[in-house]
């Protein structure tokens, strides 16, 4: 499995340059024809193209960051966690003691569920914007929708942000080395 993933994230740093760029100039593409287009079909086609640009560079960096992820949080291939609270190894299994499995459930959540539920509320308030804009646009009943997820994204992030905030003033406060904000690792 190790050896699997690590494969598949050599693969994807190679090609996700390239994917990236093509999405972006399929979105730009997109952006023109919508722009210029000079009937109600090019529109609709345009505006299709940035939807699809759009949701393919979300899917594109989703996969790459999942498998970062992945490869960060497990230490697979030689990789460390992103640092974090003075730590600059993966997390480790260890149930030995009760601290040390705590310790690594607490590594887990920080390193891996916390930021991917920061994403997961990107991606919310991303797609009320798209549907609220783009994919229902002269619907006000799909239209209300998008609005309803762009809010809840939004109340999402604050929210998350806000606690951050509480454990990183509650740690400085006490004296205790806490995570300001869940970051990834800069290569």
């Amino acid at each position: 499995m190790a050896n699997a993933l690590n494969t598949i994230h050599r693969i994807l740093n190679a090609v996700v340059p390239v994917l990236v760029s093509l999405g972006v100039v399929y979105f730009t593409w997109g952006v023109v024809q919508y722009v210029i287009g000079g009937g109600e079909e090019a529109k609709k086609r345009g505006r299709d193209r940035i939807i699809y640009g759009i949701i393919g560079l979300a899917v594109i960096t989703g996969v790459w960051g999942l498998v970062n992820m992945l490869i960060k949080t497990f230490g697979v291939g030689g990789a460390s966690a992103p640092a974090s609270a003075g730590s600059a190894s993966a997390c480790h299994a260890s149930f030995a003691t009760f601290a040390a499995l705590v310790g690594y459930v607490t590594c887990l959540l920080a390193r891996g569920v916390i930021p991917f539920l920061f994403a997961l509320a990107l991606v919310v308030f991303i797609w009320g914007v798209i549907q609220f804009f783009f994919l229902n646009a002269d619907e006000e009943a799909k239209r209300s929708q998008g609005k309803q997820f762009i809010i809840w994204g939004i109340i999402a992030l604050a929210v998350m942000v806000s606690v951050w905030g509480l454990v990183r003033t509650l740690g400085s406060t006490f004296g205790i080395n806490t995570i300001s904000l869940p970051h990834t690792a800069t290569q």
